[in-house]
């Protein structure tokens, strides 16, 4: 099968400007959001010029510690279930213009 011409022939320069604009946007929300986070993970291991998880594992030692993760695990998989039975019906239905409920949401 013969091509008549490659994918990069067809961008034209105002998708290849967008695609570049996109690019660096992108970049500099990783930069703004991803240094800092870094910046705290590294320095939480390093202390003074040595390497050490001492914090990390007296934070593991505390039970309040391990039982609050245990109930924000618990109460994430409870709502999101309790979530999407509440509202897949409810998005079943009022995507159906038989059910009538349209008229409320163009109003």
């Amino acid at each position: 099968m013969h091509r008549d011409k490659s994918l990069k022939d067809k961008i034209s320069l105002g998708d290849l400007m967008t695609k570049i604009i996109c690019k660096i946007i992108c970049f500099l929300f990783l930069a703004f959001f991803a240094v800092p986070v870094g910046y705290v993970l590294i320095s939480s291991v390093y202390n003074m010029g040595n390497w050490s998880l001492k914090g990390y594992m007296l934070l593991f030692e505390n039970n309040q510690i391990l039982s609050g993760l245990k109930n924000c695990v618990l109460l994430t998989v409870i709502g999101t279930f309790y979530s999407l039975i509440l509202e897949i019906p409810v998005a079943y239905v009022t995507s159906k213009k038989e059910f009538g409920w349209l008229i409320f949401f163009i109003i």
